[in-house]
């Protein structure tokens, strides 16, 4: 499953001015490190709700 989340500010730095929902990188400079807020909620397709913390995806 892919899953397209955008997010602000993006890796290299650059501030979006995203339409429709958006998450906002609380911290990381890598997808490795990456965490972003608020928690992600799929409600197309799969109906997945989980959080990207520290790299890692977390289910809820």
């Amino acid at each position: 499953m892919e899953v397209f989340v955008q997010f602000t500010p993006t890796l290299d730095g650059t501030l979006n001015e995203l339409q429709g929902h958006s998450w906002k990188r609380e911290s990381g400079d890598t997808f490795e490190n990456l965490t972003l807020s608020p928690s992600i909620l799929r409600l197309n397709n799969c109906r997945w709700h989980g959080f990207i913390t520290n790299g890692e995806v977390i289910t809820v």
